[in-house]
């Protein structure tokens, strides 16, 4: 008999395997070749894990095509809940559901069960199969928001990177919720070619070129970007300033820790997908069918998860508003505060469960602490991580610096992944929670004490800042 817990822990975990080997590759064909081929190359290997998806025949074409769709994509936001509670029941003989996290950034869960049966119970498999399905680079995409932007405005269209993401993962709640799992793969792969076709007419970024020595092609970049009438030399004149001071500079790994202004923007790239995915929003988005329980709700897990993906959506948006009036340093603190409480609060409240207190009164205080939490991550730690990535090196490193971020993020991705439910089962969800909790504490100091306020600033100034300069 097949192992369902390994088997689907093998499939989650897999995409963060391929992650993590295409991670560092991707940032270095970036810094090669260009923003913009890269993200075109990109496409490739993410049809092709649809379409391993779409004809796969038993598992080991899902872990392929899970494997190919990490490479390809990096930051691959999954929930699969092949089956469902009420239709597990229709199955003969019945089979008890595996629950495994493919937690990516926002966190979600897969519901494993009667894997390779498909043939025989295709209309029970219900699924919500989540992929983002609009930009599948996390490691080159903020890259090349954040050098087309301009500086009064690059926050707000880095936080557009998630909640196109946010947006991703709902229009797939929504179909996946009226269609089966390879029919819901086989709408998402017709994303892959429609990404060429649209993105094949943007343009490179002017800093890359630049760096290429091709400056009127920077400045046409420039103006097609900025409009027909925009003055864009003083910008130009900036953007190669930049450029020739970080080219009398050696760009390998050595020099990059070497430096005081690299090494910090490092550490905070690091600590922020660290906490990222401390956050415990894996354990939140895992739990939410018991959170909606315990506040007396019968809705279906199909539409909790809609409900989820609505309320990230919009706070996504509400993010994208704020970020460059609030700033990052500021959505990132409201994040770790917020978050621990309602850490702190569905710990006590399960507590007291386990424990045989009538919790019943208290029904709505998980419910209301998931949402609180949702929204607060939504706002913070699920768009700015990826944001400040790109604002945070400086041209000569952003490459190579980007994927190895994305790597440490990817790793603690598979940590989660692996260790979640071993932890979940052997402590109970309520230590799982007051264990998240610890690491927004130590979050709130490492924002206060670590983090720069990049809000307005220029690449300069801010390896200034972080260079201790300013």
């Amino acid at each position: 008999m097949i192992d369902f817990v390994y088997t689907g822990s093998l499939v989650s975990s897999i995409l963060a395997v391929g992650a993590l080997l295409g991670a560092l590759p991707v940032g270095m064909m970036a810094q090669k070749i260009g923003r913009k081929p890269t993200i075109l190359i990109l496409a490739a290997p993410f049809l092709l894990n649809w379409l391993l998806t779409i004809f796969a025949n038993g598992v080991g074409m899902l872990v392929a095509g899970r494997f190919v769709g990490g490479i390809a994509t990096e930051y691959l936001l999954v929930e699969l809940r092949l089956v469902h509670e009420q239709v597990r029941a229709r199955m003969h003989p019945p089979i008890a559901p595996v629950y495994v996290t493919v937690p990516g950034v926002s966190g979600f869960n897969v519901e494993l069960g009667g894997v390779g049966r498909e043939a025989r119970h295709q209309d029970v498999f219900l699924s919500q199969f989540s992929m983002r399905n609009f930009c599948g680079v996390c490691v080159v995409a903020p890259m090349y928001i954040g050098e087309i932007a301009e500086t009064a405005i690059r926050g707000s269209l880095g936080a557009f990177f998630q909640l196109f993401l946010t947006i991703g993962i709902l229009f797939t709640f929504l179909v996946g919720a009226c269609t089966t799992w390879r029919q819901l793969s086989i709408v998402c792969a017709i994303f892959c070619p429609l990404l060429v076709i649209v993105f094949w007419w943007m343009p490179e970024t002017p800093q890359y070129l630049l760096r290429q020595n091709r400056k009127r092609d920077a400045e046409r970049t420039l103006r097609w970007l900025r409009g027909p009438h925009a003055n864009v030399a003083a910008e130009l004149d900036e953007m190669q300033k930049e450029i020739d001071d970080t080219s009398r500079q050696r760009g390998g790994l050595l020099s990059m820790v070497s430096a005081k202004a690299s090494r910090m923007a490092l550490i905070c790239g690091l600590g922020l997908m660290f906490f990222q995915q401390f956050s415990g929003i894996n354990a939140v988005i895992f739990y939410t069918n018991n959170i909606f329980q315990a506040a007396g709700s019968n809705i279906s897990p199909s539409l909790s998860t809609i409900i989820v993906g609505i309320v990230q959506s919009i706070a996504t948006y509400m993010s994208s508003l704020l970020v460059e009036k609030a700033g990052r340093k500021l959505l990132l603190l409201q994040s770790c505060v917020i978050m621990g409480s309602c850490l702190i609060a569905l710990g006590i409240y399960f507590t007291m469960q386990e424990a045989g207190y009538s919790v019943s009164s208290f029904g709505w205080l998980p419910l209301l602490s998931m949402i609180l939490f949702i929204i607060s991550f939504s706002m913070g730690f699920g768009p700015i991580p990826w944001m400040m990535m790109a604002e945070l090196f400086s041209v000569e490193y952003r490459g190579t610096a980007s994927g190895i971020t994305v790597i440490m993020n990817w790793t603690l991705v598979f940590v989660v992944t692996l260790c979640f439910p071993i932890m979940q089962k052997a402590v109970g969800i309520n230590i799982c929670f007051f264990f998240f909790s610890a690491f927004m504490v130590v979050c709130v100091f490492f924002v206060l004490i670590v983090i720069p306020e990049t809000k307005g600033k220029t690449t300069a100034q801010i390896q200034a800042i972080l260079g201790g300069k300013n």
